[in-house]
């Protein structure tokens, strides 16, 4: 893991990194239109992730209308490299429940592989 993390650093130019940290810090803060969204969301995050701590994930599920918050123990800001076969899991219940909301329950079953 620590090899991968490290290669995925050095794959990118400084220029490269110092130009999307830029982008990062001019973006606008999309937190106050959660409440808005009448969409279900799901906040899958590590526990010990120090990029987007788990703190920032509870205040977008505090005011989220329909979300879904699952905190990950002992892993950090890489749940497709760190909890690969658990986080792919959580998607697809998630989006098979999402679906089964949307679609009459004799139409679900076509779209479930």
């Amino acid at each position: 893991l620590v090899d991968h993390i490290a290669s995925c650093a050095t794959a990118s130019s400084p220029h490269l990194i110092a130009a999307e940290l830029e982008a990062l810090l001019g973006a606008p803060d999309l937190r106050p239109g959660v409440a808005e969204l009448d969409v279900p969301i799901l906040l899958r995050v590590g526990a010990v992730d120090a990029a987007a701590p788990v703190v920032h994930s509870q205040a977008i599920a505090a005011v989220a209308r329909r979300a879904e918050l699952q905190v990950v123990p002992g892993a950090g800001h890489a749940l497709l490299t760190e909890d690969v076969a658990a986080t792919s899991a959580a998607i697809e219940a998630f989006l098979v429940g999402v679906q089964a909301a949307l679609l009459p329950s004799s139409r679900v079953d076509r779209f479930v592989t």
